[in-house]
């Protein structure tokens, strides 16, 4: 996958590349896994695209896919990105309502995510919330109860 990038490995890549290769074939997870070689070898980077990882969160694929379109408009460097820029004083480099609004939506979005992410990280390695202060557990647990009493709604 990145052959074409040798010039900039660190000095001991093989060796590090030869024990992540042994540890993952030690892994019983990753020995079930049907496209283990091309992973092994790096033809593959992803175990699961995109929506599969969203319909495994529980989360609605559709509604991601539409978000996820909106959102690069506004990134990408693509035509519809420079079409839009003219719309309500946008493109001017001057702070306007509506790339505020933008900006505030994109952080609500990505904040439930993070948030998710954040509990299923501390169930599966548990010993993680022994590291994090009291404050950071009761924000974590507050917030969780939040969001999932709105995604019940």
């Amino acid at each position: 996958m990145f052959s074409d990038l040798k010039q900039f490995r660190m000095d001991n890549f093989d060796d590090v590349a030869n024990e992540l290769k042994e540890r993952l074939n030690k892994n019983p997870y990753f020995l079930t896994l049907k496209d283990r070689n091309e992973l092994i070898k790096g033809k593959k980077a992803f175990l699961f695209n995109r929506a599969e990882i969203v319909k495994r969160a529980g989360d609605n694929v559709s509604f991601y896919k539409g978000m996820y379109n909106f959102l690069s408009n506004q990134v990408h460097s693509l035509p519809m990105s420079f079409y839009k820029m003219q719309e309500k004083g946008r493109g001017t480099g001057l702070e306007n309502n509506v790339d505020k609004g933008y900006m505030a939506f994109t952080i609500e979005y990505i904040s439930q995510h993070l948030l998710s992410a954040s509990i299923k990280y501390l169930e599966l390695y548990p010993s993680v919330k022994e590291k994090l202060t009291k404050m950071t557990i009761e924000i974590i647990e507050r917030e969780f109860m939040l969001f999932e009493n709105i995604k019940k709604n």
